[in-house]
Formats: C-alpha cells, structure tokens, sequence
C-alpha cells in the first residue's frame, strides 16, 4: 500500500516528526552552557534552511558545523536579547511603582516591549540566513528591527507561537516532557515556514 511505502504519507509523517525531535534535541544540547542559546538557535535554523534549498542533508554534521562558525557572533546577539529584556521589566517595574501602575504612562514601555519582541524573533534566523555569518551585531540588530516593523504580522504570528507554547507550559505542567523534545524544532519549522511566506510576497525576510 502506498500509505506504508516508503516515500509514502505515513513514511514521510514520520521523517518530520523525526527531524522534528532531532533538531529540538541538538538545539536542547547547544544550549547547555546558557549563554550559547543565541548560537544553537542560528545552527538550528541554518539546518533548515539547508533541508529546503538542498533536501535531505546529515542534520547532525550540519548542526555541528553551523553551530562553530556561528559561535562568535550568535553570543552577543543571545546576551544583547537577554539584557534587552531584563531592562524592560526593570524599567516596567519601577515605571509601575513610581505611577501606581498608570496605563497612559506605561503604554509607550508595553509598546517598546513589542517591538523588542518582534526584533527578537527575527535576529537568529537573520543570523542563520547569512551565508558566512560574518555579519556585525549592531547591523544584525538594525535588519531585525526593519524587519519586525516591516512584517509584523509573521513576526507577531510568530510571538505569539512562543506565548501559547510557553503558556501552555505553565498552565499544564506535564506538558513540558513534550516541549522540551518537539518545540524548539516546531518553532523552527513555523519561523522557516513564515519567512518562505514572507518572501512569497516578495519582500526580503
């Protein structure tokens, strides 16, 4: 039956969800030292970009050797995001206890907090996108801000993916097993899916 062939609907299921769980398991190891989370994020979706342009690629070697050359300028991307953050809440929470939590005074931080966010999904896969990898933070920075602003809609699509699968986390504990072994490739799959669509309508990611 072609359903059990190889090449067939149940083969091919399985081959996803395969890759899937083996990207999601290298990103999970490449992120064991923290402050290399930026770096296993860029490899990651450097593998996925190599699956669509040339199909089948050794995920792991491929993992491997993104994840070297990515390795200088993937960490003060990771820990600019971190420390980005970090201030806003620190920002947020003074601004709150200084105004006794005025929505007029705190709208413009909940704004600028967007836009971090929108930048923030885009800096890896730009990162990952560029061939030698050799592109400076600050222009990596500057591209992930034209490009949040420029396509907000992927971009909160794609927030809002890492919201639910976080909130559903914290809502449903025994779910976690689950995130940890499919969700960073799944949100891998839907941010390459949303940058192909992104270019579809002919504007550059």
């Amino acid at each position: 039956m072609k359903l059990f062939s190889i090449g067939g609907r149940l083969y091919r299921t399985l081959e996803l969800v395969w890759q899937v769980m083996e990207l999601s398991l290298l990103f999970l190891l490449g992120s064991v030292p923290i402050v290399t989370i930026g770096t296993s994020a860029a490899a990651m979706f450097r593998v996925r970009f190599d699956m669509i342009e040339e199909g089948a690629v050794p995920i792991v070697s491929r993992f491997r050797s993104a994840y070297l050359r990515a390795l200088r300028r993937a960490v003060p991307a990771w820990l600019i995001v971190v420390v980005g953050f970090v201030l806003l809440l620190a920002v947020y929470w003074g601004v709150s206890m200084l105004t006794g939590g005025n929505q007029y005074v705190l709208m413009p931080l909940i704004v600028v907090g967007a836009v971090w966010m929108l930048t923030c999904v885009n800096v890896f896969p730009l990162l990952a996108s560029r061939p030698a990898l050799d592109v400076p933070v600050v222009v990596l920075f500057r591209e992930a801000v034209r490009a949040g602003l420029g396509h907000v809609l992927q971009s909160a699509l794609m927030v809002c993916v890492l919201l639910a699968a976080a909130l559903s986390v914290v809502f449903v504990p025994w779910l976690l097993f689950v995130a940890l072994f499919f969700f960073p490739g799944l949100a891998c799959y839907a941010r390459v899916w949303l940058v192909r669509w992104a270019r579809a309508g002919t504007v550059q990611p």
